[in-house]
């Protein structure tokens, strides 16, 4: 497994990140139902600008 480096982030660098098409908001190793539906609800206008 490789090392992972962390860093703090703003919701704005997010947001920048996905529109620059460098964030995968559905990577492949995600359980689909890690999150529940209304946290996914609460989070995903913020990525598409809703």
């Amino acid at each position: 497994m490789e090392r992972v480096d962390y860093q703090s982030l703003v919701v704005q660098d997010l947001v920048n990140l996905h529109k620059a098409g460098e964030l995968d908001l559905n990577p492949w190793y995600q359980d689909p139902f890690a999150f529940a539906k209304k946290i996914t609800a609460a989070v995903r206008p913020v990525f598409d600008g809703d």
